[in-house]
């Protein structure tokens, strides 16, 4: 009897433990961050330079309108998208074509028809639509992307001239609609921002460094310093890989958080959000020691207190069977 009701007290402690490991860390994370929001606006720049807005696409059907409308939606004065189709098989070139229809003066479309050898897609894509550019800034983001905020690019642009910025990324709102989504998405996010602290990777003199490619701003002077995409044409997690080359050679990097600008839902299903987290993990972290060091702390954050709190309710159950025993 003792036995069963030190085991519930035990694991009870260590679920509250862990929970409130986890709010600690949280909060010291949120009291340091760094947020845009589109209710502190104060207009566009006024110098508003030329801004070329890329979005590669590949199979995208179920969310490229949304995106290219909420670009198209935008309150910046000067810029234009260019949307490269990367080899879709869906309906993707079709939704392409009628929008660059509807806006000819805002959109145009190119279209990937094969991989070289050496590459890999979404950086190939990005490259091929850098070619196309006319802007004096480059915005790279995701098809899967939905700009909640009709400033959000003049609100970016403006943030990279009060900053004297070379080189903004703005990392994403995650919607989270399913279980895993809400237990897994915020704790690797958590992972990645205790990894590389924003202020460490905004301040020139640290090394720390790290991009997200749902939103990176340019200074077109500092994307053909880093030597662009081609710079990183193999690498899998080419955000981060331009980030580290940025640092290195001195360009201005800064990265904010945003809770409404703009918006994405990652992966569909675990078995994408499994392939797409542990790609982006092994391609940030690059050693087996870091590896093994964050598998850790994603078991202890987000699946110990689950099986903890299981595995207290059968202790307790099993306590209340014996003390109800004759």
């Amino acid at each position: 009897m003792d036995i069963y009701l030190g085991i519930s007290l035990f694991l009870a402690g260590g679920v509250g433990g862990v929970w409130i490991f986890k709010f600690f860390a949280l909060h010291r994370v949120v009291s340091r961050r760094q947020v845009l929001r589109s209710n502190t606006y104060d207009g566009p720049p006024e110098e508003a330079p030329k801004l070329s807005v890329l979005v590669a696409a590949k199979d995208e059907e179920a969310d490229i309108e949304a995106c290219i409308s909420s670009l198209l939606a935008q309150d910046y004065p000067d810029f234009e998208i260019i949307a490269i189709d990367d080899r879709s098989c869906d309906a993707t070139p079709d939704i392409l074509a009628r929008l660059a229809k509807q806006w000819p003066d805002r959109l145009r479309v190119t279209t990937v028809t094969s991989l070289p050898d050496g590459w890999m897609g979404k950086s190939h894509a990005m490259h091929q639509g850098v070619t196309l550019c006319n802007g004096e800034w480059l915005l790279f983001t995701d098809a899967d992307c939905r700009f909640t905020a009709t400033n959000a690019l003049s609100m970016a642009m403006r943030e990279a001239f009060e900053t004297d910025s070379e080189f903004l990324c703005i990392t994403p709102f995650l919607e989270t609609t399913a279980v895993w989504e809400k237990i897994l998405q915020p704790v690797c996010a958590l992972v990645l921002m205790v990894w590389f602290v924003p202020r460490k990777v905004n301040n020139p003199e640290r090394k720390t460094a790290y991009a997200n490619g749902a939103f990176m701003l340019f200074h077109r002077s500092a994307y053909d310093i880093i030597g662009g995409h081609k710079r990183v044409q193999d690498q899998v997690c080419e955000d981060i890989q331009l980030a580290r080359i940025a640092k290195r050679m001195a360009v201005k990097l800064r990265v904010v958080e945003t809770d409404d600008l703009y918006r994405t839902r990652m992966y569909d299903s675990l078995r994408e959000a499994w392939a797409g987290w542990g790609r982006i993990l092994c391609g940030s972290l690059r050693t087996m020691e870091r590896l093994s060091v964050v598998a850790g702390v994603l078991a202890f954050l987000s699946i110990g207190p689950w099986i903890g709190l299981v595995t207290t309710a059968i202790a307790a159950s099993s306590a209340d069977a014996i003390f109800e025993s004759p």
